[in-house]
């Protein structure tokens, strides 16, 4: 969550613990590139 701006957290913070809760199984999270059109596409978070 560190690497987002704090504005888009705010605003998406809902859809973003869900899809990360989903996706904690996975070594890597990805951010589902619909929530972040084009500035947040790809980004990788660790999910350690």
């Amino acid at each position: 969550m560190r690497e987002l701006d704090r504005t888009t957290s705010k605003d998406l913070a809902p859809f973003i613990e869900r899809e990360i809760m989903f996706l904690t199984r996975l070594e890597d999270v990805y951010i589902v590139a619909r929530y972040f059109p084009g500035k947040y596409e790809k980004r990788r978070l660790r999910s350690c």
